[in-house]
């Protein structure tokens, strides 16, 4: 299977049935931007999606997927390559949260630590200084977190 030929399919049978990508993507209940994203060949459709999408294109299953005159296993080795890629797209986009989680709690943290110096400056001692202290922990685990996904994801991807 060919995301791409797949893609190209899709706009070409979409337009063939004067739909834009937002009345397809109403009547298959996603958003008008992963249509898009099939199209241009950037994204999959989902599996559970292939029959709605067939019919509302007019095309067999094995159309749109490019699997008419393939044999059992080269049907077997494009679902395995598919399932490789989607995979691929997952663990990068954990990585990409990872980094933002990571990014974000290092802001969080040095917001916290010159609250705390604020306070302490102010003469604010007790509580107020207790809590940000408690973020600062709080803050950590989040940084931690980041840190264990961007790990994990790097080796998923070797």
């Amino acid at each position: 299977m060919d995301v791409e030929y797949t893609g190209k399919l899709i706009a070409e049978l979409r337009k063939e049935k004067g739909l834009t990508q937002k009345q397809l993507a109403e009547r298959l209940h996603v958003t008008d931007k992963a249509v898009s994203k099939w199209e241009r060949g950037l994204n999959f459709p989902d599996l559970m999606l292939l029959d709605s999408l067939s019919a509302e294109l007019g095309a067999p299953v094995v159309r749109l997927l490019d699997i008419e005159d393939k044999s059992t296993e080269e049907v077997a080795r494009s679902m395995a390559d598919l399932a490789q890629q989607e995979r691929n797209l997952i663990v990068r986009e954990i990585v990409r949260r990872g980094w933002l989680t990571v990014i974000l709690g290092l802001l969080s943290l040095f917001a916290a630590i010159y609250a705390s110096h604020v306070l302490a400056d102010y003469g604010v001692y007790g509580l107020p200084q207790a809590a940000t202290g408690g973020m600062s922990g709080i803050i950590g685990l989040l940084i931690a977190n980041g840190i264990v996904s961007i790990r994990n994801g790097n080796k998923l991807l070797k």
